[in-house]
Parts: C-alpha cells; structure tokens; sequence
C-alpha cells in the first residue's frame, strides 16, 4: 500500500528541496517486479506503515565486491524484533536475512557480504512487533576482486579463485556455505593460511574441508573463535586439475570475515592428494627426495616405484620434529603382488634421517605405503629410494623354496634379514659331485649371540646341513662344508637367537674358488685366497727375497707373530699351523 504522508510533513521536506522529500519518503515497492532502485552508498528513509507491508529495493553492481547493508531506525520501546530484512540475488534465492529489535539505538552492518556484479533485492519487512517508525537504509559497495560471490553454496556455483592471493569472505547465515574452485595449472604443493575475526570462544566457530575434483575429501580442520593469528593447514602435495575448498560454520557460528590464502608452488617432489589406495598411487622416481605429509589420521600415502633391472634399495626417511617419544610415522614396502616386503616405525622426536635396511629386489614395481603411527602429526616427511643397480644381491621376496634367488657358485651374494620372521632363501645348481663350502661374513651385530643360521637343503627340501654365526665375528666363516651330488639346491639364511638387519655375504665355493669372499685380514694367509697353504710361505719368501713385494694387507697377514718384523720366524710359525702342530692366532 502506499504510506500517506501529513501536510506538516511535507511542508518541512519541501522545505529542504525537493530532492530531499523524494530521497527520504519515495514510495518503496511492495514485491520483486515493483521493487524500488536505490543508488549505492546512499542512505534512504522509509517506514513500514502497517503489519502487513513489505519494502522491496534492487540495487545493482556493475563490478563484482564486497556489499554491507547498513540498518539503523527510530527507537520503538520493545527488546523484540520490529524490521526484518531478507537480501537475495537476481533468481530471488535468499542470500541472507536478519532482525533489528526495537529499542536498538545504534546503526547494525549486516555482515560483508562478497557479491558478483548484477542486481540483487532488499525486502524490508515487520518483525515479531510492528511499528510505523522511520527505518534508514544504506548499501555500502566497495568494489573488489577478492571476496567470495554468494550465492556459492553447491559445487556449481562455487567460486573460482587464483592461487596466492588473498580471498575474504564471511558465513552469513548458520547454515551458509561457502564454496571455491581453484586450479592447478602444475602438480604442486599447497598449503592454506586462515584467519578470522575475534570471536570469545574456545569453540570452533570455522571449519574448512579441501576435496579434488570427484569432490572426494583431501583435508578437513577446524579454527577456534578465539585464535587471533594466522593458522596454516598441513602443505597438500596435489596434481594439476581444480580442486574445491568448502568453508562453512563450526560448532559455534559467526558472520565476521574470514580471510584465507592457497599457497601454491608448482614441484614434481611431492606426493599427489588423493593417493590412499593402490589405483590412485603416487608413481615416483628412484634416488630422488619426495615429500608429503599425513594429512588426516586415516590418510595413506601410496607410492609406487618401477625398477628397471635387479639392485639393492635403501629408503631414507626424515621427518619434522614432534615432541614425543612414540612413533607417528610406519612405513611398509610391498611388491607388486601387494606382499609386505617389510615395516618400520618412526618415532617423532628423532632429529635425523633414518635409513630403512638395504633390500636386494629384482626388476619390477613395488608399492610403499606411509601412514600415522600410534601418534598423528601433519608436519611435513622426506622420502628417498636410494637405488643401485646390481645382480650381486639376494631378490626380495625370497622368503620360501617357490620363490627362492638363483645364484652361482664362487660369486659373493648380498642379503638382510631385514624382519624377525624373514628367511632369505636361495638355489644353486651342481653339474658334478664336490666338495661345497659355504662361505659367509657379516657386519658387527654387537653380540655373542648366534644372530644368523644357514642352511643347506636338497631338491627334496631334505636338511642337509646347518650352522649358525655369531652377532660379534666379522670375519669369514668357511666352517659349513658339504659333499654334494650332482643336482639342485636350496640354502636358507634366516634369523637365530638374535636377529640383525645387518647386510651378509653368502658364497657357495667349489674346489676352483681361490679368491674368497674377501675383506678378511687373516693371520697367515700372505696371498689373501682365505686360505694358508704352502702358496703363502712361497708368497712370504719371494718377498723376504727382493723379488716380489706384498701389499699392506698380506704384509699384515704374514707377520702371525704380530712383532711388526717380517722374517723365518713367522714362516716356521705358518708351517707348524699347516702341519696341525700349532695354530696360528687370529
């Protein structure tokens, strides 16, 4: 209806120009289609004349920005509501809607809202009390490309952002939802800083969720209303493609401006979100460092990594710190086939990188999976495969007869007993009857205890022989000797009293062998064939004679009385320990 204005009234406004009664009392219109325009930054002044009336304004925005409806009215003695006020968009969805009691004094901002450029509808309307008492209204407009465009509550409408740059925007109802798009033109890191303003409670009044573009969850977190600084979500190691952001209300709800940032820097070193499950996996490259981070408690990271020949990997792993003494990070490395190859955990407040056991693998894929451990931390981790290839290691997994490494004979193989339960197992072929040897050497295990055991078996898995090594000998063992006839055969190396994920030797010697597995300074033996024999007097006598020199280490070997002298003395003393008269000291 259309309010009726008193001759007092109107003489006192003509009386201030005709510009001013129209300004202040021009009818407003009562629905969408009759709605009255009003110029931005501009105040107007109306009345709701009866219970029933509704005023509808349309103002336009030629620019995309940030919009503040200002309210504020004559006093009406009552703590109820008088005006109500909805806004909506051009298709008349409701973006917000509020109350102004009576007896408010003071001008109310509606929240900031983010709008795109085009036209939107105030409908100012009576509360739970009515009153005919004069309303001013203003639409405050700032243009601006760095706010949210409501409505942009569904994934269709959600707003498109750059990366690295700072966006505003507010949740302007209790049940508003706020949505952006933004792109990655490269894979990446991300990482994303919140801040708000104050609210007084220790509640989380903001929560925001990451999802990829199937809209499945990345990340979700929450902020407090009381935090006053910048807040960073974990850095999101992510492919090219667009990705959505959802931020929306907590478990308290304020309409004050949020402000956030996607930090973005394009790298080929980081995982790719979402890769909880072997169809998604990150694939990566060996002897380079990649990063992630946990995102969640329930996150995995896949990983998948190709050999192109057999050789030997160590992975290193370091990781920020965490203040505990538990483990927040397990690591497993699979093969192809999904079979756990091994597993490892790592605790939080280990400062330095952390090699896993080298592992012999054959050519091929291979999976590795990250994931929490009793503790969770978002806090950043390095992985490196460290890879050389070579056909002198054992091919995990050997750990039975079916899936035992073929080798050769006098030709050093490599292996770990890298888990308690491990057995590496492997074949070898005879072509004659012989006499086998059985060489084997490892590192220092610091113990006296029996840490491995070989076995020998035959084609039939039959027990043929067996012997067991302590943690604490370094040096060659050739104890395990064997008559063997013409066939295949199976050698286990497994874990004894104690286990070591120490790298071993293993040499399978036929009578031909003259060299050893190597490394040994053994007393007597001048010519370093791991053997002493008569050849080491000749070696220890061409050398006392001028005629040929001995290197340092058969130097070392031919002095068995330790004198630091090199004469008959040490020769007599190898023949007495040939001869089974007196053994030479090692």
């Amino acid at each position: 209806m259309f309010k009726k204005i008193t001759a007092v009234m109107a003489a006192a406004l003509m009386a201030l120009g005709p510009t001013a009664a129209l300004e202040s009392f021009a009818v407003a219109g009562d629905s969408f289609d009759t709605a009255t325009f009003i110029e931005l930054n501009t105040q107007r002044t109306d009345n709701i004349a009866t219970r029933t009336e509704e005023d509808f304004y349309r103002f336009s925005l030629d620019t995309a920005g940030v919009v503040s409806i200002e309210f504020s009215h004559d006093y009406a003695d009552t703590p109820d509501d008088v005006w109500r006020i909805n806004i909506y968009d051009f298709n008349r969805d409701q973006i917000v809607y509020r109350k102004f009691i009576g007896s408010e004094k003071n001008a109310v901002n509606v929240c900031n809202l983010g709008l795109d450029k085009g036209d939107y509808f105030i409908d100012v309307h009576c509360g739970y009390q009515w009153s005919a008492a004069d309303y001013r209204l203003k639409v405050n407009f700032k243009a601006s490309d760095a706010w949210e465009k409501e409505i942009n509550n569904a994934y269709d409408t959600a707003t498109f952002i750059p990366v690295n740059k700072d966006i505003k925007g507010t949740i302007c109802e209790i049940d508003d939802y706020d949505k952006y798009r933004f792109k990655l033109d490269k894979a990446g890191v991300v990482n994303i800083d919140f801040s708000h303003g104050y609210m007084d409670t220790p509640d989380d009044a903001w929560r925001i969720t990451v999802y990829d573009f199937n809209r499945d969850q990345i990340v979700y977190r929450k902020f407090t209303g009381s935090e006053k600084n910048v807040v960073s979500i974990c850095s999101l190691g992510l492919d090219k493609g667009d990705y959505y952001i959802e931020i929306y209300r907590g478990y308290q709800w304020s309409d004050a401006d949020y402000k956030f940032k996607v930090n973005y820097k394009a790298t080929d070193a980081w995982e790719k979100e979402i890769n909880n499950d072997y169809d998604t996996v990150t694939l990566i490259p060996v002897n380079k460092d990649i990063k992630g981070t946990i995102c969640e408690n329930n996150d995995y990271d896949k990983y998948r990594f190709k050999l192109e020949q057999a050789g030997v990997m160590k992975l290193d792993f370091s990781h920020g710190y965490v203040d505990t003494p538990d483990d927040v990070w397990r690591i497993t490395v699979y093969d192809f086939d999904r079979n756990e190859i091994i597993y490892r955990k790592f605790i939080g407040c280990e400062k330095k990188s952390v090699s896993v056991c080298e592992l012999g693998l054959d050519k091929g894929d291979y999976y590795i999976e990250v994931h929490c451990g009793y503790q969770w931390s978002d806090v950043n981790y390095k992985l490196k495969l460290n890879f050389n290839a070579t056909d002198d290691w054992e091919k995990e997994l050997n750990n039975d007869f079916d899936k035992a490494t073929v080798i050769g004979l006098n030709k050093n193989y490599n292996g770990t007993v890298d888990e308690t339960n491990d057995s590496d197992y492997y074949r070898f072929t005879l072509d004659k009857q012989q006499q086998i040897t059985f060489g084997f050497k490892h590192g220092n295990a610091d113990t006296p205890d029996n840490t491995w055991a070989v076995t020998v078996y035959d084609f039939n898995r039959n027990e043929l022989g067996s012997t067991a090594y302590k943690g604490s000998s370094t040096k060659s063992d050739y104890s395990l000797k064997l008559n063997l006839p013409k066939g295949d055969y199976f050698v286990k190396v497994s874990p004894d009293r104690k286990q070591s994920e120490l790298p071993y030797i293993l040499r399978i010697r036929d009578p031909k062998d003259k060299e050893g597995i190597g490394g040994d300074i053994m007393t007597g033996d001048a010519n370093g064939d791991e053997q002493i024999n008569v050849s080491d007097i000749a070696v220890i006598a061409s050398f006392l004679k001028g005629i040929k020199a001995l290197d340092p280490d058969g130097q070392s070997a031919a002095d068995v009385n330790a004198d630091s002298k090199i004469n008959v003395t040490d020769i007599a003393m190898i023949a007495s320990h040939i001869k089974g008269i007196k053994a030479l000291p090692q």
